[in-house]
């Protein structure tokens, strides 16, 4: 479900542009850090920068697509500790 979920986590408006026929394809950035050791974890990294963006949403705010893998790894250690890099069902 989260990767069916992705698309929606940037571009919110998503259905309403494919009903109005000004769909375009979206290209998903892969989430690296550029940090081998870190990158092995890459769909960890994956699913919180894209929580974090489900979030913003919730709160009203627009998503962040640019928005920084390492302050996204860092936000996720300060809140979640050391368990971010440990494997969880998503």
């Amino acid at each position: 479900m989260v990767g069916v979920g992705k698309p929606f986590a940037i571009v919110p408006d998503l259905p309403n542009r494919v009903f109005q026929g000004s769909f375009t394809n979206i290209t998903l950035k892969p989430i690296r850090t550029g940090n081998r050791s870190i990158d092995k974890s890459a769909a960890m990294l994956e699913l919180g920068w894209y929580e974090q963006q489900l979030k913003r949403l919730g709160k009203g705010k627009l998503p962040k697509p640019d928005y920084s893998v390492w302050l996204s790894l860092i936000y996720s250690i300060l809140t979640q500790g050391i368990s971010v890099f440990k494997k969880r069902r998503g």
